[in-house]
C-alpha cells in the first residue's frame, strides 16, 4: 500500500506539471501578438479581445485544467472566449475571421486538410497564435505546413525523462507560497 505522504506527491505533480504548463500559456498570450496591434505595448491587454481556445488532444499535457484556469482569466481580463473540444471550428471560415487570437492546446492530434487550411489562413489573415509546449509544438506531427507556421516541430525528450530536484528560493510569492522542495523525475 502506498504511503500518504507519496500519494500527495504524486498529487503535488501531476498538479504542478498542469500549472507549469498554464503559466507557460500566460507568459505566451502576454507576448502573442494580437491582430491590429501596431504597438508591443498594446499587445496585454485582452479587453474586448476574441480569442478562440481550442483544446483536446493526449490528457497528459492536461489541456481540461488548463482549459479551466485560463478561460476564467481571459474573461476577467475582458476577452470574449469561445471554447472548443474539438477541431471543427477551424473549417468555419467566417467565424475565423472574427478571432483577435486562437489559443491551442492539443498535443499529438492530428487534423484534417480542410481544418488545417482553416487554421492557417486564419494566422494568415491577422490573428495571433499562442500555445505552448505540446500543445502547439507536438500537436500535428503530420502537418508540415502546420509545422512551419508554428515554427518548428517537437522530435523527443534528449535523454528522457531525467531525475531533478525543485528548489523553492521565494516563499513569499504566492505562486510558490506553502510549497517544499521536492524530487522530480519527468522531462
Amino acid at each position: 500500500m502506498k504511503s500518504k505522504s507519496s500519494k500527495t506527491m504524486r498529487s503535488l505533480r501531476g498538479r504542478m506539471s498542469a500549472v507549469r504548463c498554464c503559466v507557460l500559456g500566460l507568459m505566451g498570450l502576454m507576448l502573442a501578438p494580437l491582430s491590429g496591434q501596431a504597438k508591443v505595448k498594446e499587445t496585454y491587454s485582452l479587453q474586448g479581445r476574441k480569442v478562440l481556445f481550442v483544446y483536446g488532444g493526449w490528457e497528459g499535457h492536461a489541456p481540461v485544467p488548463c482549459r479551466d484556469l485560463l478561460v476564467p482569466w481571459m474573461r476577467e481580463e475582458g476577452a470574449e472566449v469561445t471554447v472548443c473540444d474539438n477541431l471543427d471550428i477551424y473549417t468555419d471560415k467566417e467565424r475565423m475571421a472574427t478571432f483577435d487570437l486562437i489559443i491551442q492546446i492539443w498535443t499529438m492530434g492530428s487534423i484534417t486538410g480542410e481544418q488545417e487550411r482553416g487554421l492557417l489562413d486564419a494566422v494568415r489573415n491577422g490573428a495571433g497564435l499562442a500555445g505552448w509546449h505540446g500543445g502547439l509544438g507536438d500537436a500535428f506531427r503530420n502537418n508540415t505546413e502546420y509545422q512551419f507556421m508554428v515554427g518548428g516541430q517537437w522530435v523527443a525528450h534528449p535523454g528522457g525523462p531525467v531525475d531533478y530536484d525543485v528548489v523553492i528560493t521565494d516563499h513569499r510569492d504566492p505562486v510558490t507560497k506553502g510549497l517544499k522542495n521536492f524530487h522530480m523525475h519527468s522531462e
